[in-house]
């Protein structure tokens, strides 16, 4: 059953990063451009990048995520009613204090170190880690709370996890892009 739900973690994060690397590139060039067609997109498009992104989802957060879910599930159970508004919040602030900084601080230095290749690589991700860690808890907590309360239904709750997942994921592929402010 462990093994299972890592993989399926870990496939469901290797999409999610190559995904949102592809919408950030999608993104910046169309900032750059008046026009973004798909065959300007597809000329452009760094496919090694993508896929280097893709790689931090399958070595880190398919495991990470698991890890983090497992040990908040046992702190806050779900019972067959849901889960209530308090024990949601408590969840998400939980998750977003304990587990979000180590994960987030190593994408972005990885990213600078592996994607763009930046010999200061551990000081970019120290400089960018306030302000994406600012953003986190203006966005994450709360709607994750939402989600977590109000769908009671495995299936659409984790749908619209992942949906905040991919943009989430979007968000930090732009953020490491050495032009971004």
């Amino acid at each position: 059953m462990a093994s299972r739900a890592l993989l399926q973690g870990t496939t469901l994060a290797t999409t999610t990063f190559f995904s949102a690397d592809v919408a950030a590139q999608i993104i910046q060039q169309s900032s750059e451009q008046q026009v973004l067609t798909p065959v300007s997109f597809a000329a452009t498009w760094d496919p090694l990048r993508s896929f280097k992104t893709a790689a931090f989802g399958t070595a880190v957060v398919g495991w990470y995520s698991l890890s983090s879910t497992y040990f908040l599930s046992r702190v806050f159970p779900r019972t067959p009613a849901g889960m209530t508004l308090p024990s949601a919040a408590l969840h998400a602030v939980a998750n977003q204090a304990l587990f979000a900084p180590p994960l987030t601080f190593s994408f972005l230095y990885l990213m600078a170190d592996v994607v763009y290749e930046d010999p200061m690589a551990f000081d970019t991700a120290r400089q960018k880690f306030p302000d994406v860690s600012a953003t986190a808890w203006t966005v994450l907590p709360a709607s994750n709370a939402l989600v977590n309360w109000g769908v009671r239904a495995a299936g659409p709750r984790r749908f619209l996890l992942n949906g905040i997942g991919l943009g989430w994921a979007t968000y930090l592929a732009l953020a490491v892009t050495p032009e971004s402010q």
